[in-house]
C-alpha cells in the first residue's frame, strides 16, 4: 500500500507539472474535497492510478457533482488511459513513457524520495 501511495503522489506531481499549461492546478491536500485538480474553467478532476484503487467514499462524493474521474491504468485490461487525458485537454503530451521519464528524473535527482531500509539488497543494485 505504501508503494501505491508513493506512485499516486508521483502521478499527481507529474500531472501538476503538465496540467499547469492548461490552467489546471493541483488541489493539494484537502483544498477541495475529493478533487485532485481544479481548472480555471471550473473543471474538477479526481485522479486515480488504477481503475480499482478507488474507495467507496471517494466514489460516493462524486454523485450529483461535476467532478470528473480519470485513472492511469484500467485494472481489467492493463491498458494505460493516457489517450483519455490527451483527449480531455486536446493534446498529446500525456503518455506512459513521459510519466516513466518523469519518475526516473525525480528518483535520479532525489534518491531519498523512496524509503529503502538500510539493509535492503536493492541498495547494492
Amino acid at each position: 500500500m505504501c508503494a501505491e501511495n508513493i506512485l499516486g503522489q508521483l502521478l499527481e506531481e507529474y500531472l501538476a507539472q503538465e496540467l499547469i499549461e492548461f490552467n489546471v492546478y493541483c488541489a493539494w491536500g484537502a483544498t477541495v474535497r475529493a478533487v485532485d485538480f481544479c481548472g480555471a474553467d471550473g473543471l474538477l478532476l479526481q485522479v486515480k492510478n488504477r481503475s480499482n484503487s478507488e474507495n467507496s467514499s471517494s466514489s460516493r462524493v462524486r454523485i450529483g457533482t461535476d467532478i470528473e474521474k480519470w485513472f492511469r491504468v484500467d485494472a481489467g485490461t492493463g491498458f494505460y488511459m493516457w489517450d483519455e487525458l490527451n483527449t480531455m485537454f486536446d493534446t498529446d503530451v500525456f503518455s506512459e513513457d513521459n510519466f516513466i521519464n518523469y519518475v526516473r528524473e525525480v528518483l535520479k535527482n532525489n534518491p531519498n524520495a523512496l524509503a529503502v531500509e538500510p539493509d535492503s539488497p536493492w541498495l547494492n543494485r
